[in-house]
């Protein structure tokens, strides 16, 4: 079967109209539009990706969008896992669909909903390239206890390594000094 993602080499039918499907490389959920038109939101159907007669849900963060809202097959889906469906599918739609859950005004969980807050941020910041949003770091070639740090504006900055923290997000060249 042809997917978005390649010739599938795994298909299990969850039910008639849903396919859970596996490439080399890839997979995740394909539901007919006729099957999604009775089961799913509007918000759901229009985040899935067009492939001929189905829509299509990536295995990493999109079909968590169509499994939450097929409580049913929750059995099927979750068979190999020792987690609660609902915590792990509302986890991972507020870090990576937030503005799914926004907009059928479900409460997401707080802290994920804040990394997807500034994930977004950090997507704004690069696309108008700011110059205070760091894209890359590396360690001075020559001066020890330095980082080279390269901004969205192109320019570089550098600064003692102990004021660099990687693990802000956004990742902001005034957080440095």
């Amino acid at each position: 079967m042809f997917t978005p993602w390649g010739q599938s080499d795994y298909t299990e039918q969850l039910e008639p109209g849903v396919l859970r499907v596996g490439t080399p490389s890839h997979g995740g959920l394909m539901i007919t539009r006729t099957y999604a038109e009775k089961h799913l939101s509007p918000e759901a159907r229009e985040r899935g990706m067009s492939c001929g007669i189905y829509l299509a849900y990536e295995e990493d963060c999109n079909w968590c969008i169509a499994a939450y809202e097929l409580k049913h097959l929750w059995p099927q889906l979750f068979r190999n896992c020792n987690i609660d469906p609902w915590d792990h599918l509302l986890r991972s739609l507020s870090r990576w669909n937030l503005d799914y859950l926004r907009a059928r005004a479900i409460n997401p969980m707080p802290e994920e909903a804040a990394q997807y807050d500034a994930m977004k941020r950090t997507d704004e910041l690069r696309r108008i390239k700011h110059p205070d949003l760091i894209v890359s770091a590396s360690t001075h070639p020559s001066e020890a206890g330095k980082v080279v740090l390269t901004t969205a504006d192109g320019k570089e900055h550098v600064v003692d390594d102990d004021k660099y923290d990687c693990t802000r997000v956004p990742n902001l060249l005034s957080f440095c000094r």
